[in-house]
């Protein structure tokens, strides 16, 4: 089979980086700040350290998390792990808030954020695409089955 890669919705994906190249500029007029008035540097430093991490982590949102089906199984990555799971290990693909739920046949979920159904979804009973993926990866699951 050939291997899909999905990722967060454009739109999605484009407001990580938006908020993220906003918290990269606050970081950056912190240390303008603390370079410009000297006794506020220790604080304006805290700043943008805070306000740094905060970029990187919405950049590498939008840039890294991903779920990809392949012939071996499933890839999650996420923003600081990569975890591959074997397509018999997988037992069911639940989509919810925080990503879609694989949960593996010990019982072990692994949390694919790439992907994921809004509450009000949910609650309105609406087939989003975090549906569709999950179907598909519980369908390539069972077909890999022996």
């Amino acid at each position: 089979m050939i291997a899909q890669t999905w990722r967060p919705a454009p739109l999605l994906r484009a407001g990580y980086i938006g908020v993220g190249t906003l918290l990269g500029a606050l970081a950056s007029g912190g240390l303008v700040a603390g370079v410009r008035t000297p006794d506020t540097l220790p604080w304006s430093f805290v700043v943008a350290v805070m306000f740094g991490a905060g970029a990187f982590g919405f950049w590498l949102a939008a840039t890294r998390s991903a779920i990809t089906a392949s012939d071996d199984g499933v890839t999650v990555r996420g923003l600081l792990s990569t975890t591959q799971i074997p397509w018999d290990d997988v037992a069911r693909c639940v989509p919810g808030y925080a990503g879609i739920a694989i949960v593996q046949r010990d019982g072990s979920v692994v949390n694919a954020s790439a992907v994921q159904k809004s509450n009000y979804s949910r609650a309105a009973g609406r087939r989003t695409r975090a549906d569709e993926v999950a179907e598909q990866l519980e369908t390539r699951a069972r077909l890999a089955a022996p």
